[in-house]
């Protein structure tokens, strides 16, 4: 992906010169990666307005930044950072963009000791140019997803009464990989019973009996992009109560999906969720969580970077089930439920 990581450059280039910079210096890992392709535990990069950019990483990571980074000048250093700072010292540079949500304080009085550059914050602008996603991202984010809803579906077959919480997240994480994950996006979440109104429980040794709920929100990472996707399933037929949750939520849902159009806000979209569920809630005195999921698509190593729907990426895939316990039926289909 040499060409698209140089048209991120470019963009990149054309938004760091409104700042008056005479350079950028990207150190995020995340966005490092986003702009060259190399996936590095240390590395950092020097744009300037004009001239070839540099990338500096160390030893270990110098044959892979050969291999992904053809187009770029690369430099074997351990501490990058005061290296590039180096570099742009002897290219002329006087104003260094950096990237000021990421950089520590320390690290920013070292660059700014010698007092010969003056340091720009350049605010997210590499993580407001991530917001658009290319082609490629998407191909990814749409893989990544893929694999999370394979697994899904092998999986949940398998759900018995007796099984544990830790279990069934074990057998979740093995199926993402062996349908071409790298690894799980997170750490996957399995809560059962009473166990499912805790958002980010981590999955114990609870053992799941004829009539739970089980909340199961997982995610395959696939070329550094990260799917999240989360479905409740219940042992055995939903009771009356269960079913007339499920409604409200997969009605407040689709009420979202309504809203959600080109030019429209995220802010449009959660309000037409929440305020038909508070709606509905209210009623029945029942609690409605104060937070709506809607995406997914991490670059790695990790975050920040979210525009993608899991719902549209995996091809709105059924948020419930029921799965073998008394009195086994076939799967209960509608479109997916929004996250707590």
């Amino acid at each position: 992906m040499p060409e698209s990581h140089a048209l991120r450059r470019e963009r990149l280039r054309t938004a760091a010169a409104a700042s008056e910079a005479d350079a950028a210096l990207i150190t995020s890992l995340v966005n490092v990666r986003y702009l060259t392709g190399l996936a590095s535990s240390n590395a950092a990069l020097l744009l300037p307005a004009g001239g070839p950019p540099v990338l500096a990483t160390d030893s270990r990571y110098l044959l892979a930044a050969e291999r992904d980074c053809p187009d770029l000048t690369l430099l074997n250093a351990r501490n990058v950072e005061p290296a590039l700072a180096d570099v742009a010292r002897e290219r002329g540079v006087r104003r260094l963009g950096f990237e000021a949500q990421e950089m520590t304080v320390a690290r920013h009085a070292a660059l700014a000791a010698d007092g010969d550059l003056e340091l720009i914050p350049l605010g997210e602008m590499v993580e407001e140019l991530r917001v658009t996603k290319d082609e490629e991202e998407i191909a990814l984010l749409a893989r990544a997803c893929a694999i999370t809803g394979a697994a899904f579906d092998q999986v949940v077959p398998k759900i018995r009464a007796g099984m544990t919480e830790r279990e069934l997240a074990t057998v979740i994480e093995r199926a993402m990989v062996d349908a071409g994950a790298e690894k799980p996006a997170f750490d996957t979440i399995v809560a059962s019973g009473p166990n499912g109104a805790i958002p980010h429980h981590a999955p114990g040794a609870r053992r799941f009996e004829a009539g739970d709920m089980i909340t199961i929100d997982c995610g395959a990472r696939y070329g550094g992009y990260h799917a999240d996707m989360t479905r409740t399933v219940a042992l055995g037929p939903p009771a009356d109560w269960q079913r007339e949750i499920y409604a409200l939520v997969a009605t407040a849902q689709q009420a979202g999906i309504d809203a959600a159009a080109p030019g429209t806000g995220t802010t449009s979209a959660t309000a037409s969720v929440t305020g038909w569920a508070w709606r509905s809630t209210r009623r029945h005195s029942w609690e409605w969580p104060s937070r709506v999921h809607s995406g997914t698509g991490f670059p790695s190593p990790l975050s920040r970077v979210s525009t993608c729907p899991a719902w549209a990426a995996s091809g709105l895939r059924t948020p419930w089930w029921c799965v073998p316990g008394p009195g086994l039926r076939p799967p209960v289909s509608c479109s997916p439920r929004p996250r707590p």
